[in-house]
């Protein structure tokens, strides 16, 4: 049986950007000539946010009891250079608390990921004088600032690309050992599929998330929304 925890494993450990790809499905890089202050300039404000988040509800018709909840602003999650990404809100006084992260630019979508509190991967606790980063889908990465940021993501790919090859001679040595044919061919399969891991995570690279040339047009109809 292939070794699913294996992997599972080694992409918690590896800062990887994991988040719902862009309808243009590039690739995200650390861009030194990204000009913060255009990015800064498309800020949305924190009342801006919060209408836009609670129009979303009242537009999705989301149940009278979750209505009456109240939307607290926990923080703030920054890009990997460093500008403003998104507002993480939670709303308190509802049966479950959920929790909604909402873009802090304009030229993102408003709504970027929700879900139960509890299945956030942010802990206040271990934040301390460090700054939050959203680098994907349920992933807040605590660090100094974006050179931090980018060390940590080194630091953690080398030691998953070190696992990954481990695992791929222990598979190798199983392979050419084994004289079952089955447990031969599975073997051979498990090593092409770690060998494209291997080549993918190689290729990662830590980049601001890519973000349209204009406005979301999803932001007018929220914030216009009764």
């Amino acid at each position: 049986m292939f070794k699913k925890e294996f992997f599972l494993l080694c992409f918690m450990s590896l800062l990887l950007v994991s988040c719902e790809e862009p309808k243009n499905n590039s690739k995200q890089v650390l861009k030194e000539d990204i000009q913060a202050e255009s990015v800064q300039s498309n800020l949305i404000s924190v009342s801006d946010a919060t209408k836009a988040l609670k129009n979303y509800f009242i537009q999705q018709e989301f149940p009278a009891s979750f209505l009456e909840g109240k939307v607290v602003l926990k923080d703030e999650f920054y890009d990997v250079d460093d500008t403003l990404l998104v507002y993480y809100f939670v709303v308190e006084g509802t049966k479950t608390e959920n929790f909604y992260l909402v873009s802090a630019v304009d030229t993102l979508d408003p709504i970027m990921e929700s879900g139960n509190a509890d299945g956030l991967s942010y802990h206040v606790e271990e934040k301390g004088l460090k700054k939050p980063y959203y680098v994907g889908m349920n992933n807040i990465v605590f660090a100094d600032n974006a050179q931090d940021l980018q060390e940590k993501f080194v630091s953690s790919k080398k030691q998953t690309l070190y696992m990954m090859e481990d695992e791929k001679n222990k598979l190798q040595l199983k392979a050419d050992q084994s004289e079952d044919e089955a447990e031969k061919l599975e073997l051979e399969q498990q090593l092409i599929y770690i060998e494209e891991m291997i080549i993918d995570t190689s290729e990662r690279v830590l980049e601001p998330f890519p973000k349209a040339s204009q406005r979301s047009k999803r932001w007018d109809e929220l914030l216009k929304y009764k």
